[in-house]
């Protein structure tokens, strides 16, 4: 495979990484709501782990599975941020 035809597939990866993120962080809007309406923290460490377990268990290559875990924790805390921010805005 050449460059630019690596780069190619990059880029349409990332588009849909990008999608897929839009529709995640619409879903953490809903679970904020329902966490507001029912005076739920915003964190849960353990769903937290729980995801990590799972979801990198699904990671067969061994050398990959720490970056995953880290891309995991990264969007995790930013869904954390978005929820914050919106208990933050429904409060005021």
């Amino acid at each position: 495979m050449d460059l630019e035809k690596a780069r190619e597939q990059i880029d349409r990866i990332d588009k849909e990484m990008a999608a897929l993120f839009v529709r995640r962080m619409k879903i953490a809007e809903e679970i904020s709501a329902y966490k507001l309406a029912r005076g739920l923290p915003v964190e849960d460490r353990a769903r937290e782990a729980a995801i990590l377990a799972a979801r990198s268990s699904e990671i067969r290559e061994e050398d990959l599975r720490g970056f995953y875990i880290r891309f995991l924790q990264n969007t995790l805390a930013l869904s954390k941020q978005r929820q914050q921010q919106l208990k933050m805005n429904r409060a005021q």
